[in-house]
């Protein structure tokens, strides 16, 4: 019981800390084809806070 416990919480966190990385990844994508830097300076700052 304690191993699926344990085991479920670390997917649940992989899955977490990946979905994270893939959102921050459009983000910076998203904004460096705008070439606005205002756009840019946002999603810079988005990215420092969420990693």
């Amino acid at each position: 019981m304690l191993y699926a416990g344990l085991k479920t919480l670390h997917l649940i966190g992989v899955v977490l800390l990946v979905g994270n990385a893939i959102v921050t990844l459009i983000w910076k994508l998203a904004a460096d084809r705008t070439c606005d830097p205002r756009v840019l300076a946002c999603a810079e700052r988005l990215v420092v806070i969420t990693d």
